[in-house]
């Protein structure tokens, strides 16, 4: 895989744990067209290279990584 890390946000723990997992084994590309697919469901990516790569809820201001529409 090219992923290092995925960080699931969402409401409930055993879907986000889940997607975690399923996540890392689809890869970067994939992987971000699912979540971005899916309602209440936003995800942080690491790369091999230790980039960060954001679902498209989320921006990164600062130091911080916060939700565009204000969750």
């Amino acid at each position: 895989t090219d992923l290092y890390s995925v960080t699931v946000i969402g409401n409930k723990s055993i879907t986000t744990d889940t997607l975690s997992t399923a996540l890392i084994v689809s890869g970067l590309k994939d992987g971000i067209k699912k979540v971005n697919k899916l309602d209440d469901i936003d995800a942080i990516f690491i790369d091999k290279y230790q980039k960060v790569h954001l679902s498209n809820n989320l921006k990164i201001t600062g130091n911080n990584i916060t939700f565009k529409n204000n969750k």
